[in-house]
């Protein structure tokens, strides 16, 4: 069983479920094969196979971008503070794989770096 545990202000539960402090309860648990994929895990509170539900709700975001960007937006909104906590997490958590992605951009793309290296300094 997987359980709900938090260890940071912005941690997140892996397969895209966020974390909340307050509840330890199990979110997954090992159950009888799935009859369209095979998949054991399932979801404690429905009941439904983990790789059927990621791929229903994939396949939902896919159909219904409008919808989804809302939602994106309602949540940033609503948890700017998490957010802003997650980004300054990731940040420190992966500086150096950071810095090495804007090396390799700045390698690629001179021109731009340049010219934004020219505005950056007036």
């Amino acid at each position: 069983m997987l359980w709900l545990v938090e260890s940071s202000p912005c941690s997140e539960i892996t397969l895209g479920l966020r974390s909340i402090s307050s509840i330890k309860m199990p979110l997954l648990k090992q159950g009888k094969p799935c009859g369209k994929c095979g998949g054991t895990l399932r979801y404690v509170s429905d009941r439904c196979c983990v790789p059927c539900k990621l791929a229903k709700r994939a396949k939902w975001r896919s159909e219904n971008p409008d919808l989804q960007r809302a939602q994106n937006k309602k949540f940033a909104t609503e948890n700017r503070e998490y957010k802003l906590a997650y980004i300054r997490q990731w940040h420190v958590d992966n500086y150096e794989h950071n810095q090495q992605l804007c090396r390799e951009w700045r390698e690629a793309n001179r021109e731009h770096a340049r010219l934004y290296d020219r505005n950056r300094t007036r």
